[in-house]
């Protein structure tokens, strides 16, 4: 038992190994089923080209004479520095420094994270103790449903400038609806000042 133990530390030592040189330092690989498995000696033969959440490897094991391929199923984590809410946040809220603290932790491999949120907008509610993902957050908006914006109309050299109102929350390059004094709506777009220039 303490020989099948030592094997099994060998092989993830060995796994690990290879799965950090070939995909990175921050990958971790888990034998999956351990006590299912029976063998004396084991080789790696190759790793998959491309890294999932759940790899099958291919290996050589022997037990007392005889030698066999064998496929072992391992599951692939990624540690990484996280940021992870300390209170519920509200979807549409801007994330604040006290909303979270970053930690190190083991996460699922196809999670995207960043550790600076502060100042991005809740696209959910993100509850206490979850690690908050990019997919959670967003920019706000540059224009947000009901401001007052300034619209721009340009025709050749001529330019007029005007106020409407924004009929939906807009970012830099977005089409977005503008209510004019006039009661008419057009289509505008959101420029990187906050401006609206009619399409």
């Amino acid at each position: 038992m303490i020989a099948l133990f030592l094997i099994f530390l060998n092989l993830d030592s060995l796994i690990n190994c290879e799965i950090k040189k070939a995909f990175g330092d921050n990958y971790i690989a888990e034998i999956e089923n351990k006590n299912t498995l029976k063998f004396d000696s084991i080789a790696i033969l190759n790793l998959p080209q491309k890294l999932s959440e759940n790899l099958i490897i291919p290996v050589l094991a022997s037990v007392d004479t005889l030698t066999q391929r064998l496929f072992i199923s391992i599951r692939v984590e990624k540690e990484a520095e996280v940021p992870l809410a300390l209170r519920d946040i509200k979807r549409g809220e801007i994330i604040k420094e006290g909303d979270y603290k970053i930690v190190h932790k083991k996460i699922p491999i196809y999670l995207n994270v960043k550790e600076n949120i502060c100042g991005m907008r809740a696209k959910r509610l993100i509850r206490a103790g979850e690690v908050i993902t990019l997919g959670d957050v967003e920019k706000p908006p540059l224009v947000r449903y009901g401001d007052i914006v300034m619209v721009i109309l340009k025709e050749g050299n001529l330019k007029i400038s005007t106020r409407g109102r924004a009929m939906r929350d807009g970012w830099e390059g977005d089409i977005i609806p503008v209510r004019l004094y006039n009661g008419k709506i057009l289509q505008g777009k959101v420029l990187s000042n906050g401006k609206i220039i009619l399409m």
